[in-house]
């Protein structure tokens, strides 16, 4: 049941902060694609942030942190992840592939893989579009194509020829 809480509701449960605090008295909050938040809801995040710091962490991920106010950047850690290696992100899309069934050529992964370009979250949506648009996938994933988001694009490829109302990813 998806249900939204207010701050009050989600802090309200968190256990109180004893003298040593050990890993179970804090709660987590994970907030995703944080560079997409106004301005406006930055600031209330940062006030949320400075008032529940005793019992709670944030893990902030952002694709920009340029886009994050410098208000929100001074009270986080900051980590860089690197682009993840060809053969990591090939062994983890083979393990979705098997385990969802996807039909698709050895070609196709491979491309596929080269052109996530070490984003495992990129490689994941461009099969999940792709599975989700055709019965199978082949060769027709290169560089020079757009890989639409399968809602509404009946194959995995599109030559140039993209319909103005259709979102897609360039890769």
């Amino acid at each position: 049941m998806n249900e939204r809480l207010g701050t009050k509701q989600i802090f309200s449960a968190a256990p109180k902060p004893s003298d040593t605090p050990s890993l179970g008295s804090y709660k987590l909050i994970i907030l995703d694609e944080a560079d997409a938040m106004t301005s406006v809801a930055q600031m209330a995040l940062r006030r949320i942030m400075e008032k529940y710091t005793a019992n709670t962490r944030f893990c902030i991920i952002a694709n920009y942190t340029h886009k994050l106010s410098p208000a929100l950047l001074s009270r986080c850690t900051r980590f860089r992840f690197s682009p993840l290696k060809e053969p990591d992100i090939r062994q983890l899309v083979d393990l979705v592939i098997e385990k969802e069934d996807v039909k698709i050529a050895p070609d196709a992964v491979r491309s596929l893989v080269r052109l996530s370009k070490g984003d495992m979250r990129r490689a994941l949506n461009v099969l999940q579009a792709c599975h989700a648009s055709s019965t199978s996938i082949d060769t027709a994933i290169t560089s020079n194509q757009y890989i639409t988001n399968g809602l509404q694009a009946r194959h995995c490829r599109l030559k140039g020829n993209h319909h103005p109302r259709t979102p897609y990813v360039n890769l």
